[in-house]
């Protein structure tokens, strides 16, 4: 069995600080909240997400 990787460890572990966020806002989304574009709690899983993505590298990404 494979372990996981840092990136994917602590992409998870934002995930969960994130979902945890939004139950006790009682959001489904970060979008319909008011601190959305100052949140360090989304900051930090989109960090989480990129580094994940690009597993350390310093990467551009065409989305």
């Amino acid at each position: 069995m494979e372990e996981k990787n840092t990136f994917i460890i602590k992409l998870e572990q934002e995930s969960q600080k994130l979902i945890q966020c939004q139950e006790e806002h009682a959001l489904k989304s970060c979008l319909s909240c008011m601190q959305l574009l100052e949140c360090s709690v989304r900051q930090n899983y989109i960090r989480a997400v990129y580094g994940s993505m690009s597993q350390g590298n310093n990467a551009d990404f065409d989305f």
